[in-house]
């Protein structure tokens, strides 16, 4: 497995797709929006929130619940956005976080109430869902999605690395990716080797 310092190393090609993280609750449980999920969290009748070990939308989570908006207590671990899912349909936890293309099917099936969407300019597969923004919640935009990001070895020369950014966004703007993009609500974006390396600096740091 490679180390930090090696993936810290990596040269950015581009980033092409962006998945944001959702807030979604049990909908026995009747919750109208953040503000009432905040007070229920804060008056302790209800504690558990679900959602993956270490990653992004669990970092998110924490510094949400560090500041106050969100303040659940006890972190129940799930493999992943379908099983949270799961989970909170079911009834086994209350609320949970998962990625938006992954709740969009139990939202459309009415197994889980959507509340938030992490990211403060939303979500593309519900794009009427409240953000952080819209609560006055604190800006969790470094951790409430993920860019989808191409890579290549640190020392591959720079004209590779225009090649292959050329080949994905030539991909991306593509009319069967756009199409795609348009009926699943999965974004697809072109950000170019240099602002992508930035944002792999800004990742790591």
């Amino acid at each position: 497995n490679p180390t930090e310092e090696e993936l810290s190393n990596l040269n950015g090609i581009c980033q092409y797709g962006r998945t944001p993280y959702v807030i979604f609750a049990n909908p026995d449980l009747g919750i109208e929006g953040p503000e009432d999920l905040a007070s229920r969290y804060a008056s302790g009748e209800l504690s558990q929130f679900g959602g993956s070990l270490g990653a992004a939308n669990h970092v998110a989570m924490i510094e949400l619940r560090n500041q106050g908006d969100v303040e659940w207590e006890d972190w129940i671990v799930y493999d992943g956005s379908g099983p949270t899912i799961q989970a909170v349909a079911s009834g086994e936890v209350p609320a949970g976080v998962a990625t938006d293309a992954a709740a969009a099917g139990a939202a459309d099936e009415g197994t889980i109430d959507m509340i938030l969407a992490l990211p403060t300019d939303g979500s593309g597969v519900f794009p009427d869902l409240a953000t952080t923004a819209d609560a006055g919640w604190t800006d969790v935009d470094f951790a409430g999605q993920i860019f989808r990001t191409a890579s290549c070895a640190p020392d591959t020369p720079d004209e590779r690395v225009q090649t292959l950014a050329d080949a994905y966004e030539a991909a991306v703007n593509s009319d069967e990716v756009q199409e795609w993009s348009e009926e699943t609500g999965n974004e697809v974006l072109f950000r170019g080797p240099e602002e992508t390396q930035q944002s792999l600096e800004d990742a790591f740091t």
